[in-house]
């Protein structure tokens, strides 16, 4: 899962505007722990380390957590976002997110995309024969429309 998950971290990155870093951790099955699986952009680990606070915030309140508006020594504002992530009614990992300065509906959608992200985190998990089939049915239901528009409607339509 490690190549899947910084591949998915990746692309959430992308989707987010103003994204700076992020860091995907996962409890580990056997001992309960939590172990940072991906991080954003993959090279800098010192950046990343900044949103395991966060992280560990969202993990005990068990909910969508926001800092926003962090002062840095270069007096940029920055927020910083985290998200549990859960499979079924099991918790299952944290994603966090660090921005710049975003106004609170930016954040709320930056919610949204993790949200609709955490749907292909869901599908790794379950067995792989499972989850490939669900991947072709998606790629298989973009192919069959006679234009991009009509496959990100179809897309949409499978994701949901």
């Amino acid at each position: 899962m490690d190549n899947f998950a910084q591949n998915w971290l990746t692309i959430q990155c992308t989707l987010i505007k103003k994204c700076c870093c992020a860091l995907l951790v996962m409890k580990e099955p056997e001992s309960k722990l939590l172990k940072p699986l991906a991080q954003w952009p993959p090279d800098n680990k010192e950046e990343t380390a900044q949103l395991l606070p966060i992280a560990q915030l969202a993990l005990q309140r068990m909910a969508n957590t926001i800092t926003p508006s962090i002062l840095e020594s270069d007096r940029q504002a920055f927020d910083y976002l985290a998200s549990p992530i859960f499979i079924g009614n099991h918790f299952v990992g944290v994603i966090a997110v660090k921005t710049t300065h975003q106004p609170e509906s930016t954040q709320q959608h930056i919610f949204t995309i993790l949200d609709q992200g955490k749907k292909w985190l869901e599908l790794s998990k379950k067995e792989p024969p499972t989850f490939y089939a669900s991947v072709v049915h998606l790629m298989a239901a973009c192919f069959e429309q006679d234009n991009y528009q009509q496959s990100l409607i179809a897309l949409i339509a499978e994701l949901t």
